[in-house]
């Protein structure tokens, strides 16, 4: 049977779409300075509105809830509202490392000016994204899929 396809812009569109790589384009979505900045904003997010780890868990019941020493400051809404949120030194130095052709990670500077590691006192999982956050960002790197997809097709 003959290809009826030959030649034609069909067989040029699969001929492109067979060319296709997921994990070439998931490194340049993640090497985007926005995307890397929403990701972020998405993590520090849990923590200084939700007042929680990647795991949905409360700060509070991780490493306890604010002294009354720092509930007198008046900047915290309750003592459960442990956000990690100071002077933004942490949140500002959260940032995206490692990009590969399936992952990265989401790093920061946890060392408090008085020595404290963030990290050890309320867990490593303060670095990362909840289900809820990841969701988000799928819907994201949906739309820029199907960008450089249409981009890649020529459509």
């Amino acid at each position: 049977m003959k290809n009826i396809f030959k030649g034609t812009d069909i067989m040029e569109l699969v001929k492109k779409a067979k060319t296709l790589d997921a994990g070439k384009m998931f490194v340049e979505i993640m090497r985007n300075r926005l995307v890397q900045r929403y990701v972020v904003t998405l993590n520090t997010d849990q923590m200084r509105l939700d007042f929680m780890d990647s795991n949905g868990i409360l700060l509070a019941n991780i490493g306890g809830p604010y002294s009354p020493a720092t509930m007198a400051t008046g900047k915290k809404r309750s003592p459960d509202s442990v956000d990690l949120y100071d002077e933004g030194d942490f949140h500002n130095s959260f940032k995206i490392v490692n990009i590969t052709r399936t992952s990265f990670d989401i790093t920061s500077d946890p060392i408090k000016d008085d020595g404290t590691n963030l990290l050890v006192e309320w867990g490593r999982d303060i670095e990362g994204l909840t289900a809820e956050s990841m969701e988000k960002l799928a819907a994201l790197m949906l739309r820029h899929y199907t960008d450089k997809v249409k981009q890649h097709l020529g459509i």
